[in-house]
């Protein structure tokens, strides 16, 4: 992760970092090495293993809180989150105001009813962390991934090698904060293809358009958003301008897509703060930044990200790209220049 584009530029928001934390805490699973030494080993109160579980315990009320934010009875999340909730639906712990107490000092028998739910409800949590059908869905989400990056590497590798120079914009868009609560899966899906359809009769922002990559997600803050990254032929479009041009697209995203209900993001104005710079103009020739453009891609790619579906309509794609079949490669390519 921390050699990706994609997380230098979602630091630079700080409604994106809080998500991140979000997705750090609930999403790794190394956490619950601890627990499971605190379930199935004798440990004391003064042992390495019970003084790490101490530091899980700390943070599992705020998670809980995060947890119950979630839109889960309308979208379905991560495999991972997945089981987090139906445990939490089962043993609804956090319920209890005395949960903090209990979690501070969890050898204490003053709350013994809080304390025997908690660890019912961490029993549950770690038996579906653990079980079979939770091991092949993560292997399914691997293979989906490694796919899905393949494609954007080769879409990529294709538009660097089919032009001189290439122009890459990156937006996220969302919606204002007022009304992101309202704004649904479908929503933000029919406002992408609005703008994908009507990009073939704009040639004011989009001439030279060349390809895309739209990637929902779903975040505490921002709520429904996607990631879209544009790729334009620099022999159209002046990779000197993609700051301006990038903001044109923020403009037409929430003026006239969404009616003034829009918000943009535009990362190509703070992309000279990024480590890992893989976005503006990325010459055939330059294959550091290209790079740091793929690597961006794994990424965006990963399953534990931010996923979100419609629950009931577990099969929608959040991943939208280019078609492959419209690059052919036999063409050939103009010279370096």
């Amino acid at each position: 992760m921390n050699d990706s584009l994609d997380e230098e530029v979602i630091t630079e928001n700080d409604e994106e970092k809080q998500i991140i934390e979000f997705e750090l805490l609930l999403i790794n699973p190394h956490v619950f090495k601890s627990m499971q030494l605190l379930l199935f080993y004798q440990i004391t109160d003064s042992s390495y293993a019970f003084l790490r579980f101490l530091r899980f315990l700390s943070k599992l009320p705020r998670w809980l809180f995060l947890i119950q934010k979630l839109p889960y009875p309308t979208y379905q999340f991560s495999n991972h989150l997945e089981q987090w909730i139906l445990a939490y639906q089962a043993y609804p712990v956090a319920i209890d105001p005395r949960l903090a107490s209990v979690c501070q000092n969890p050898i204490s028998t003053e709350h013994t009813s809080v304390s025997s739910l908690l660890g019912i409800f961490l029993i549950e949590l770690h038996k579906r962390l653990t079980s079979r059908q939770y091991q092949i869905k993560c292997y399914h989400d691997t293979v989906e991934s490694k796919e899905n990056h393949a494609e954007c590497t080769t879409l990529i590798n294709l538009l660097c090698d089919r032009h001189v120079k290439l122009v890459v914009l990156r937006l996220d868009l969302s919606y204002q904060k007022h009304i992101a609560d309202t704004k649904t899966f479908e929503d933000l899906r029919d406002h992408l293809n609005k703008m994908r359809n009507n990009a073939r009769h704009n040639d004011t922002i989009f001439k030279g358009l060349d390809g895309y990559i739209f990637k929902i997600e779903y975040g505490l803050d921002k709520k429904i958003h996607a990631h879209v990254f544009f790729f334009f032929d620099g022999n159209k479009r002046l990779g000197s301008s993609d700051v301006y041009h990038a903001k044109q697209i923020k403009r037409y995203w929430e003026e006239q897509i969404t009616d003034g209900e829009g918000f943009a993001w535009n990362c190509n104005a703070r992309k000279k703060k990024y480590r890992f710079n893989g976005i503006g103009l990325v010459t055939r020739d330059n294959l550091e930044k290209r790079t740091y453009l793929i690597n961006a891609m794994k990424y965006l790619c990963k399953k534990e990200r931010q996923a979100i579906k419609p629950r009931d309509k577990p099969q929608t794609k959040t991943l939208t790209k280019s078609d492959l079949r419209n690059y052919n490669p036999n063409l050939g390519r103009p010279p370096l220049t």
